[in-house]
């Protein structure tokens, strides 16, 4: 290259950066500030032997030939064979809640009509003529990224560089407020995220189905552009915890539930958890063994039983079974389940062991059927997060001071840790907590009702675990099995730790392994002999730690029917007046949908709008997910626009029947 073609391709270079920098003081302006003054290290622009624009790192080049024209042809070799996560419900074969019959009935539609369609016309995600999410991992020099768009309209699009060497070279070498500019004028963002690791990537893909609406889970491009230890880690990360993304949103009736449940609660007086400022633990250090009914539990149980008195038992749901059956007796049972049908589990047990039941106390969250509780000689509540019950409860009792917990699901064991880090314990030994299980023929104890007594849920349970998990890193060994649901149940865990990183905590059970919890086998646990009652001291500091709500019932129930209700009734019919709007194309679809989800999520804004928010929005997402997902499986167009006006008309009609079921059914018992 001569010195004046080097003298302009410079120039135009820099003048692309500090055009770049410009967009960016405005759009993103972290970005701005993260390189007004950057100074680049090993990875550096250079100019290559045939004059192209390269990378240079540690001396080597990063592109072999021409960057422009190899990334067209990564491009090229991507739609061929794109990466692409999707949504998919998994539905029982006699559902139990109308919303799950509905989009059970829509599906089935959907695979009904398409199977009707020759196999030339198979479905090709990327063929749509726009592409609502798309990712990447790593920029390069950015020349890939223009193709795309010059490809496809891309609705939201998020960018990951973990090199700001790489991210710095790119921003002299493409121009990216037209690509900006692109995604905003569909109604969706271009994200960038510099820096960083594998967790924050997922986590802002979280963040932006948050933002633009979890529908965009159906479908989900994720396209890497070069080789890097980073790079592999976000994009092996993302592939194990994708269904994360499409789990714990709720769902309306869900939320009815929690209404009536914690209405029941608090008409019975069960004192609800304080803040952690106002609780005070005199028995702190005393070691906290948390029993879960994972398969390892068998493996010491004796032991267990040989150290009560010693040391906190914390039974958790079905556990209990498992320890009375082995002659140990807890000193507090921990529930999380709302629906009734969980009561009728105790069922099974033996008159004795109702005996037993009245000297134990339970904790449960304000979810839990009141029924239930009853059935033990004391039961205190803790407040859920993003749960109906608790947003009402929290938004009537402001005088109050309640703890509003957070990572206390999927499973009972989440519910458990959070009682025992919020009530202040130091020593915390997870057992049978496995989340995980070595043989498929074993994935509980074998002294639990999965393998005892009458329970008419045992078949189907077991069938569940063998035909519904992978593997994971497991704690005492390489490798064990798990569920998607056992999975974010470990990654729940994993959350809670992180938040109380003063609190020892130690994973005893030969299950997952679990980040923050050291493994540690419970034989070498070392316990000290104590002459104090623990379980008289733990029932102390339950009552201390625990009070009730100011709010009476009628003081409740006015609030629900003379303001609640009446507003309500407004947002619904805003809600659903979007479904009126005559939809001609997928593209438009989404753009609803999108517009739908902000309304939504408008109302998380303002504490006495919160409780609409927290009805709507579950319901909300799996239909738009599902109907998404559905749509894009008709590729005869006339086909697929029968099917979108068909699910908008039974969306508008489950969520105006919702509110009558609310209006109807908030003071009775609930009806699962």
């Amino acid at each position: 290259m001569d010195n004046l073609s080097l003298d302009i391709t410079t120039k135009i270079l820099k003048a692309t950066f500090l055009n770049n920098m410009e967009a960016f003081k405005n759009i993103l302006p972290d970005i701005y500030e993260y390189f007004i003054d950057y100074k680049s290290g090993d990875t550096l622009l250079t100019f290559d032997e045939q004059d192209n624009i390269n990378l240079v790192d540690n001396g080597q080049l990063v592109y072999e030939s021409d960057p422009k024209k190899s990334s067209i042809e990564q491009v090229e070799a991507f739609i061929n064979d794109p990466k692409c996560f999707s949504y998919g419900l998994k539905f029982s074969e006699n559902p139990y809640f109308e919303h799950e019959r509905i989009l059970k009935k829509l599906t089935q539609r959907q695979i009904e009509e398409t199977q009707e369609l020759s196999n030339l016309q198979i479905e090709i995600p990327w063929n749509e003529p726009q592409l609502d999410f798309f990712c990447m991992i790593g920029c390069g020099l950015g020349y890939q990224i223009e193709e795309i768009f010059k490809r496809k309209d891309i609705k939201v699009f998020y960018l990951y560089e973990p090199s700001p060497d790489v991210f710095f070279a790119a921003m002299h070498c493409i121009d990216f407020k037209p690509l900006i500019d692109k995604c905003k004028s569909l109604g969706g963002s271009f994200t960038i995220s510099v820096g960083g690791n594998e967790y924050s990537f997922a986590n802002q893909i979280n963040a932006l189905l948050k933002a633009n609406g979890f529908y965009l889970v159906s479908r989900m491009f994720v396209y890497r552009h070069y080789h890097s230890e980073e790079n592999l880690n976000a994009f092996q990360l993302v592939h194990e915890i994708a269904h994360r993304y499409s789990a714990g949103w709720g769902f309306f009736e869900d939320e009815i539930i929690s209404l009536v449940h914690t209405t029941e609660n608090a008409e019975h007086e069960f004192p609800i958890l304080n803040d952690d400022s106002l609780i005070e633990n005199t028995m702190a250090d005393v070691p906290v063994v948390i029993v879960g009914n994972g398969p390892s539990l068998d493996n010491d149980i004796q032991l267990l039983k040989a150290r009560q008195g010693q040391v906190l038992i914390i039974s958790c749901g079905t556990a209990l079974k498992s320890l009375l059956h082995n002659g140990i007796t807890p000193n507090v049972q921990i529930e999380m389940e709302r629906t009734a049908l969980l009561d009728e589990q105790y069922n099974l047990f033996s008159a004795k062991e109702h005996g037993i039941l009245k000297t134990i106390p339970i904790i449960a969250l304000n979810t839990v059927y009141s029924g239930l509780l009853q059935r033990f000689s004391q039961a205190y509540n803790m407040l859920k997060v993003n749960d109906a019950g608790t947003d009402l409860t929290c938004f009537l009792s402001s005088d109050n001071k309640f703890q509003v917990v957070k990572f206390c699901n999927p499973t009972v064991s989440n519910a458990a840790i959070m009682a025992m880090l919020h009530l202040g314990f130091n020593n915390v030994y997870m057992l049978g907590v496995d989340l995980g299980f070595v043989s498929e023929d074993h994935h509980h104890s074998k002294s639990s009702m999965y393998y005892q007594g009458e329970w008419e849920g045992k078949e189907s349970e077991h069938k569940r675990f063998k035909t519904n998990n992978f593997s994971a890193k497991g704690n005492f060994r390489d490798e064990v099995f798990t569920t998607s649901i056992f999975d974010s149940s470990k990654a729940s865990l994993e959350f809670a730790i992180v938040d109380f990183p003063e609190v020892n905590v130690f994973n005893c059970s030969d299950g997952v392994f679990i980040a923050g919890a050291e493994p540690l086998a419970f034989t070498d646990i070392k316990i000290e002999a104590t002459m104090v009652d623990l379980h008289k001291d733990f029932l102390t500091l339950l009552d201390n730690s625990f009070s009730q709500s100011t709010k009476d019932k009628q003081y409740v129930h006015n609030f629900l029917e003379h303001e609640f209700f009446p507003k309500f009734k407004v947002v619904i019919e805003q809600f659903t007046a979007y479904m009126n709007e005559p939809i001609h194309s997928r593209t438009q679809l989404s753009d609803m949908f999108s517009r739908q989800n902000h309304y939504v999520y408008s109302l998380s804004l303002q504490a006495n709008t919160m409780l609409y928010f927290r009805f709507l929005k579950g319901s909300m997402i799996y239909f738009q997910s599902t109907i998404m997902t559905n749509c894009a499986k008709y590729t005869d167009e006339k086909m697929r626009m029968s099917f979108i006006a068909d699910s908008l008309y039974e969306m508008k009609e489950h969520f105006n029947f919702l509110y009558k079921d609310l209006l109807q059914g908030y003071d009775k018992p609930a009806k699962v």
